[in-house]
């Protein structure tokens, strides 16, 4: 989901985008 990334950069967000288990 670009809404991740189109949103500020917060920390647990990014722990979640960024988790081998959600495909960015």
């Amino acid at each position: 989901m670009d809404n991740h990334f189109s949103n500020p950069p917060h920390p647990v967000v990014c722990q979640i985008c960024f988790s081998p288990g959600h495909s960015a």
